[in-house]
């Protein structure tokens, strides 16, 4: 069970600090001359580090727990997650072959999370 959390946790986080970055890049972008001081301490960049931080230690958690072989791989998840992200967070085009990897990536996840141990 607390192989589980560990690994939703590092999931969630790790989303959640590419949404930082995305954010991060969206405000750099619009104020270009933030220097480079103020861009590493702004708000999303500091987010991003700490959602990263956070999704390391739990990735050592998993990796403790469960084979490479089968945590590694679970983790192409963060790219379904994304697309979604990008789609509903950051109104950003998804085209159909995006749609259809990602039907590809749930496959591969079902079957190594079916697999045996």
């Amino acid at each position: 069970m607390i192989s589980f959390f560990l690994f939703t946790l590092s999931l969630a986080s790790s989303c959640l600090s590419q949404y930082w970055q995305k954010h991060a890049a969206l405000l750099f972008h619009s104020q270009p001359q933030l220097s480079l001081v103020q861009k590493a301490f702004a708000k999303p960049m500091l987010l991003a580090l700490l959602s990263l931080g956070v999704s390391f230690l739990a990735w050592l958690g998993v990796l403790s727990k469960w084979d490479v072989s089968v945590a590694y791989p679970l983790l192409s998840l963060n790219f379904v997650i994304m697309l979604l992200v990008a789609k509903y967070a950051f109104a950003e085009t998804v085209y159909k072959r995006q749609w259809l990897g990602v039907a590809l990536i749930i496959f591969g996840v079902i079957l190594i999370a079916g697999g045996e141990q």
